[in-house]
């Protein structure tokens, strides 16, 4: 709400509508699902979810869900939509109880480009009913707008831009130019059986999409329309419907044979944003899902992202893409600052930015980054392809070693041609024109992940799903310059340059359709063959089978009976040829089989093996565990055998006097001929110390060994410097723990009391070994001085840290010297900020809206000084013209008038008669080349002393001419007497010839 002020109250009795947000339940476990289902060498690899197993694992309970409802229901709220996956709750309320609920006042302000927006006054306190988990509110403002990322070329920009490339209708690239210059002519897939969907928020005209379709010959792809908040009827506005017809149109323009594309549309709204995600995931109908609307991170509160975040994890979870235009501002999201666009930034979506394309003939010559400075409609930087820094999202483990951040998420992630200038022909409102923007390349990639999602699921595998976790890995690979076109000419998005490799500018480059599409759906590998050589050696409390390697096996499954021939029970799953069998009892003959498994199937069972373990070997001597261990590490135990296991090995059986505390795994394999081995210790979190129990067991043997598991590493202190900052700095905090992080690092919790002041990450990550981190904390534009608390928060404790966030200097105007001036000459401006300026200088663009009249386009206000004064010159040659001169200084600009007057020149000068006698008077009329607006002084005078005029005569203003007396002395001398006039060093002469009088007669 930076230099925005109220302008009044919320009516009491207006409705507003809202989501009630529910966090994730086992945030930690789905975050190592998600990780494990897109691992190839674990035994979860892509067994994706269906929505109600996802709500079942990891949404809150069903009871706690409509607790909730019944809890807002009863305080008069009226529940208007319901979600499967429990995760929002859609409710609405007058503004008063909505108020009165969460301790806010909701008041209309106005941004200084005269917009109106309504907000809640601070931070909300969600009340919820005990035993449901905490909820946050989405919707207590629409301060937030809503981007499309889309530029058409308009008529005007047609006339004087000619794009560079594409034999398409209007100039652009037709679908065939496009798979062409992306080498995608030998990828016979179209789609076919696949469904593609679309996040949008206004309409289209259906008639505009199979104009496209027929005039270049493609299947007609069937369009669903989905209602989200009874959104329907026909656009809002062109922009809007621009948007959803060019998504529509370049879906369907390199995935024709798409079963359906789904059009979800929603109404223009956060909430309603969030609940068109919602519905998609929910409905799980669409693999691949494009996105080209968002919200700048810094505009919203944090509570709407991280809410967001759990439904794209939701969708990652059921094997589902969602591609997202990074934005159209290059690397200044917000136009003000350097910022990234959401969604494009959350984790869990693959963010696409922008490129300029360039042919050689039809084919694909090169790729730019997307940067346009002159285009400035979308920020006062100009336009190209979103990318940059999340200021909300630490760094995934996905793109380890990629990006300019090593600590926060990087966007975008990949890229596609989206500058207008080498564009997309699109049929739109009954014409063909040429559409840009990164809202381009997001369909894109979503229909190109639709052919290789066609070849994958004809091949008998699962989807894509989340294709960062697959793109990411394989650019590490040699085949990167051969399935990615690297885009690394020096090139920048306004600000990040495009260098070898992964860069913020175009993210891992632009597919080369037909490798990176090998890359992603290799050919089918045939299940594997049975496993051979198999063998179950006998040992204490433990069996131990071994097989040969299946060449191409990804996966071994363990199964076993208790009687010959099964049936079998699953009992174990590893990637080695070995495996030990625990839980066995002494004495009893147990019987085994292997399967080999792999992305083409599994194989028919293994010949059966059998064994009866028994007593042999040493007996267990010795258990040795720390004496003391920290909360939340993982450390390691031993125990020692009297003398070498048998043959099978030995099964030690391990266990934890306190399993919430401390845990172990059951069973400790002792290899053959080894007298010890070491085992895995992994200890949760406590409040205070606690004394555990470890026990191994072998036969009648029982050894117990005592550890006490101290108190995790927790925040001790937070600071951050400096601590007083002008709007607009970034300073940097640092949280220190108590003691050294453990293994694995330690994840701290961030929050801002006030994220529309100040932002932080998620969280931040100690590493294994220290005891402090640092992050940097985003301030915005403030209005008035704000003290924001920022707290980090781990293992129950919570530590915090303030931070004065003072305003910016802020524009406060130009002034011209001269509102008036001859064209020609120059006038002085201005520019006076609010305060003084600050360390470094304060820069203010200038610009002139015609070039007769011209200003430098930036001035700097030196620091601690309020103003600074740059020449405005005009130049000859130009018809007369008011010039309006503008400063601008973040999102607030001003403006002063120069009226520019053509010179008035002295054209002539006349005499008549041109001949008088001694004695007699003549007039004199001077020209002018343009009535003056005032009145114009031009001296005279006369060479001749008895040829007299007066020393000077006035033009009057609006008049060209004006006439002087000029007298001649009685009896003087005849002579030819020269009158001259002079105006601005610019002389006119006359001549008037005096003769001598007549003599008189008689």
């Amino acid at each position: 709400m930076a230099y925005s002020h109220a302008v009044g109250a919320v009516s009491s009795t207006q409705t507003v509508n809202l989501a009630l947000g529910l966090p994730v339940h086992d945030q930690q476990g789905l975050d190592d699902l998600i990780n494990r289902l897109y691992d190839p060498k674990d035994p979860l690899y892509g067994k994706y979810l269906k929505p109600a197993e996802f709500a079942q694992r990891f949404s809150p309970t069903q009871e706690q869900y409509d607790a909730l409802a019944a809890y807002y229901q009863a305080r008069g709220f009226q529940v208007t939509g319901r979600h499967a996956n429990r995760l929002l709750l859609d409710v609405s309320a007058p503004a008063s109880v909505v108020s009165s609920t969460f301790g806010v006042k909701l008041g209309y302000y106005q941004e200084p480009s005269g917009r109106v927006f309504y907000s809640a006054d601070r931070e909300p306190e969600v009340p919820t009913p005990s035993g449901v988990p905490v909820a946050t509110v989405i919707g207590l403002d629409n301060a937030a707008v809503i981007q499309t990322f889309h530029r058409a070329l308009s008529p005007v920009d047609r006339m004087t831009v000619t794009p560079s490339i594409g034999t398409g209708l209007g100039g652009g690239l037709s679908p065939s130019d496009i798979k062409h210059a992306y080498s995608l002519d030998s990828v016979t897939q179209t789609g076919t059986g696949q469904k593609l969907a679309l996040v949008e928020l206004d309409g289209y005209d259906p008639a505009d999409v199979t104009t496209y379709e027929t005039t270049y010959g493609l299947t007609h792809v069937p369009l669903q329309d989905v209602s989200v908040d009874n959104a329907s009827g026909p656009p809002n506005s062109p922009d809007g419907q621009g948007e959803v017809t060019l998504d529509i149109e370049l879906q369907a323009a390199l995935a024709p044979g798409a079963a359906k594309i789904l059009v979800y549309r929603g109404q223009p709204t956060v909430v309603s944003l969030a609940n068109t995600y919602a519905a998609i995931a929910d409905d799980n109908l669409a693999p691949s899902i494009s996105c080209s609307w968002g919200v700048g991170e810094v505009v919203s509160a944090f509570s709407f992202f991280n809410q967001e975040r759990a439904i794209f994890q939701q969708m990652a979870t059921q094997g589902q893409s969602f591609f997202a235009a990074s934005g159209d501002s290059g690397a200044y999201n917000d136009g003000a600052d350097l910022s990234v666009s959401d969604p494009a930034s959350q984790p869990e979506v693959i963010g696409v930015g922008g490129t300029t394309l360039a042919l050689n003939g039809t084919d694909y010559g090169a790729e730019s980054a997307w940067g346009d400075p002159s285009d400035k409609r979308r920020s006062q930087f100009g336009a190209g392809g979103g990318g940059g820094v999340s200021a909300l999202w630490p760094k995934q483990s996905y793109q380890t070693g990629f990006g300019i951040s090593s600590t926060a998420r990087n966007v975008p992630d990949v890229s596609l041609d989206s500058d207008p200038n080498t564009g997309y022909s699109i049929y739109f409102q009954g014409q063909w024109t040429v559409f840009g923007g990164t809202s381009c390349a997001a369909p894109l990639w979503s229909a190109y992940a639709a052919l290789v999602n066609q070849k994958r699921v004809a091949d008998g595998r699962t989807t894509l799903g989340f294709a960062n976790k697959v793109l990411y890995p394989i650019a590490l690979t040699n085949s990167y310059s051969t399935i990615f076109h690297d885009i690394n000419d020096g090139s920048t998005n306004l600000f990040y340059p495009a260098t070898t490799g992964y860069d913020n500018a175009t993210g891992l480059g632009s597919f080369i359709g037909n490798t990176l599409f090998a890359a992603l759906a290799p050919p089918l590998i045939p299940a594997p063959n049975a496993p051979t050589g198999v063998s179950a050696t006998p040992g204490s409390a433990v069996v131990l089978l071994k097989w040969t390697a299946v060449p191409t096996a990804k996966t071994y499954t363990v199964w076993r009976a208790n009687v010959s021939g099964g049936p079998y029970v699953q009992y174990g799953a590893t990637t080695l040829t070995y495996y030990y069998s625990p839980g066995v009892v002494n004495g009893t003959r147990y019987y085994y089989v292997i399967t080999a498994s792999n992305e083409g199937g599994t194989s028919p069972n293994s010949a059966e093996v059998s064994a009866v373990p028994a007593s042999a070997g040493g007996s267990l001597v010795s258990l040795v565990i720390p004496v003391k261990i920290a909360a939340g590490v993982q450390t390691y135990g031993t125990v020692t055998l009297s003398a070498p296991a048998p043959a099978g090995g030995s099964g030690i059986h391990l266990s934890s006097t306190n399993r919430s505390v401390l845990l172990v795994d059951g069973q400790l394999n002792i290899p053959a001929g080894a007298t010890s081995a070491s085992f895995a210790i992994r200890t949760l979190m406590v409040n205070s110390p606690v004394n555990v129990n470890v026990a191994a067991s072998l036969d009648s043997t029982v050894l117990i060994a005592p550890t006490t598991v101290l108190v995790a590493a927790v925040p001790a202190s937070l600071t951050i410097a400096p601590n007083q900052v002008i709007a607009g700095v970034r300073p940097t905090a640092t949280v220190t723990l108590s003691t050294v992080a453990p293994a694995g690092g330690a994840l701290v919790t961030l929050l801002s009391s006030d994220t529309n002041s100040a932002g932080v990450y998620y969280g931040v990550v100690v590493p294994a070994g220290a005891t402090s981190a640092t992050f940097p904390v985003t301030t915005k534009f403030v209005a008035s001085t704000k003290v924001v608390t920022i707290t980090a928060a781990s293992n129950g404790v919570t530590v915090g840290a303030n931070l004065t966030i003072t305003p910016a200097p802020a524009l406060l105007s130009i002034a011209l010297d001269k509102t008036s001036i001859i064209s020609g000459t120059r006038a002085t401006a201005t520019v006076t900020l609010t305060a003084p300026a600050t360390p470094g200088g304060v820069i203010v663009n200038l610009a002139s809206d015609t070039s007769s009249v011209t200003v430098l386009s930036a001035i700097k206000v030196l620091e601690g000084e309020t103003t600074a004064s740059i020449p405005v010159v005009s130049h000859t040659g130009y018809a007369a013209i008011g010039a309006k001169i503008t400063a601008t200084l973040r999102d607030t600009s001003k403006t002063a008038t120069l009226n520019v007057t053509l010179p008035v020149v002295l054209t002539s000068l006349t005499i008549a008669p041109t001949s008088v006698v001694a004695g007699a008077s003549a007039t004199g009329t001077v020209q002018l080349s343009y009535a003056p607006t005032a009145d114009t002084l031009i001296t005279l005078t006369s060479n001749v002393s008895g040829v007299k005029a007066f020393s000077s005569v006035t033009v009057p203003a609006g008049y060209t001419t004006a006439n002087f007396s000029i007298t001649t002395k009685t009896g003087m001398t005849p002579a030819l007497a020269t009158i001259s006039a002079t105006l601005n060093s610019v002389s006119k002469t006359a001549t008037l010839n005096v003769t001598a009088a007549a003599a008189a007669k008689g």
